[in-house]
């Protein structure tokens, strides 16, 4: 049975900082951690590992802060679970930039 895991929270970037440049930096993080298909667009990062499918996506609440969006989905609960929170994990590591 598919499934779909969601986390969000506010990010701020720092003053000046670009969403694109820090899409980059985000797919950058996930390809080192092992995700494959990595893409940072101007809508969203994507990236994939094993069966499960990652979207982040940014929706602007003015200035420079933003509601981050993690949506995973793929065919095991358990493996859609943990891909999540892996992610929801190396984004928290970021911390502010």
């Amino acid at each position: 049975m598919a499934a779909i895991f969601w986390q969000n929270h506010q990010r701020e970037l720092a003053s000046g900082q670009p969403l694109q440049s820090f899409r980059g930096f985000i797919a950058n993080l996930l390809g080192q951690h092992g995700f494959t298909s990595v893409n940072a667009s101007s809508g969203d990062v994507s990236a994939a590992k094993g069966d499960t499918f990652t979207s982040i996506a940014h929706l602007e609440l003015g200035g420079n802060r933003y509601y981050e969006m993690v949506m995973t989905g793929g065919e095991s609960s358990d493996a859609v679970g943990a891909a999540n929170k892996e992610i929801v994990q190396i984004l928290a590591g970021i911390g502010g930039l």
